[in-house]
């Protein structure tokens, strides 16, 4: 419905402290808030009442039947995330139409997505990944089976229900993969999972011998790695693969670029490095967005002319990766202080300043 009238959506959460929502609907100027009956107590004190949209009451009432007659185009922003700022404030990572349907069909095209799949949709809605898993299936006639939290965090339920629902496309971060793991090797009467066709992984460093724990139990159900940053439409690499290397000597290759994507490895000078040099990635493409929302700043620095191909924008990730001899990526660390917790970006600056706030906290 927002996409249908030219707008962009910022997704909020009830687990979140009040104040942090505040912040981010400060920020964005947003017009309305789109919430459930259910969750009115938990939304109390957001925003004016008048600017709440129940969408329990929306569906009780007649409409017409024309369609709206709006012509979106790329650059038409899609969505605005907020991650974690180093400031102590979250900025939002503002996202086109054409990056958001690239991902997607980069998605379509390299997992051989179809009318038959059924993607588990098991991301929270202020992550980016739950893009496209709600999404993803529906462009192909397939199906998006959305779990809530508690039945995608635990184990033996989400399992479970993976075999339930015949599930072809699971995602999850190695945080959490680690404790499937456990469970699954703990269990005398293992899940077959015979309709599991994909398990996706993301968001953090997966250790190979994470994947071959699994192979151990389900040799035939391959595994990818995939990376991106909000910033440019989520991931922006894919790797798919059977069996773990010995070449593998950190984590396993993220892969390399998805459709309409280009990736740089630089030193600090912004020149290029060769294979088995540790650079930071750098990207362009139709998945980089427009920057971030208020902080011209932040934008002008992550954000910059690409020097490899003139009139296009090249986005800095932070993260530090190396070429390959096959022509993969492998990811290696960060070059600031960011760390990733369940595959969600925490800045330890934004808890250094909130801590500061504090009375008790002094500085030596």
């Amino acid at each position: 419905g927002v996409w249908k009238v030219g707008a962009c959506f910022i997704p909020l959460s009830t687990d979140f402290p009040l104040e942090r929502n505040q912040q981010i609907l400060s920020q964005a100027n947003s017009g309305f808030v789109i919430t459930t009956n259910d969750l009115q107590k938990s939304i109390q004190g957001l925003t004016e009442e008048k600017n709440i949209l129940y969408i329990n009451a929306a569906a009780d009432r007649t409409y017409g039947t024309k369609n709206i007659d709006i012509v979106l185009s790329g650059d038409t922003l899609s969505y605005i995330i907020f991650t974690s700022g180093s400031t102590g404030t979250p900025k939002g990572a503002m996202v086109e139409h054409q990056g958001m349907l690239n991902h997607l069909y980069a998605k379509i095209n390299d997992f051989h997505l179809d009318d038959n799949s059924n993607v588990a949709q098991t991301a929270t809605q202020v992550f980016d990944v739950s893009i496209w898993q709600y999404m993803v299936a529906l462009l192909v006639g397939g199906t998006t089976t959305v779990y809530v939290s508690d039945d995608a965090w635990d184990p033996k339920r989400l399992l479970e229900n993976v075999e339930k629902h015949g599930i072809t496309v699971l995602e999850s971060v190695p945080a959490h993969f680690s404790i499937l793991l456990d469970y699954l090797e703990s269990t005398i009467e293992k899940p077959t999972l015979s309709s599991l066709e994909m398990l996706m992984m993301n968001g953090e460093g997966l250790p190979p011998a994470y994947c071959q724990r699994w192979f151990d139990m389900y040799p035939e159900i391959a595994m990818s790695n995939v990376y991106g940053p909000t910033e440019c439409s989520d991931d922006i690499t894919h790797y798919i693969f059977n069996e773990v290397s010995e070449n593998w000597e950190g984590y396993v290759p993220i892969g390399k670029p998805i459709q309409n994507m280009q990736m740089y490895i630089v030193d600090e000078d912004m020149q290029l490095v060769a294979k088995g040099i540790i650079g930071e990635l750098c990207t362009s493409g139709d998945g980089v967005g427009q920057g971030y929302l208020g902080r011209e700043d932040l934008t002008t620095e992550k954000f910059i002319d690409n020097p490899f191909n003139p009139g296009t924008k090249l986005y800095k990730t932070g993260d530090l990766v190396k070429w390959l001899e096959d022509g993969n990526i492998e990811f290696v660390g960060r070059k600031d202080s960011q760390v990733k917790i369940s595959g969600n970006r925490i800045e330890l600056g934004e808890i250094e300043v909130v801590l500061q706030e504090a009375p008790q906290v002094v500085q030596g």
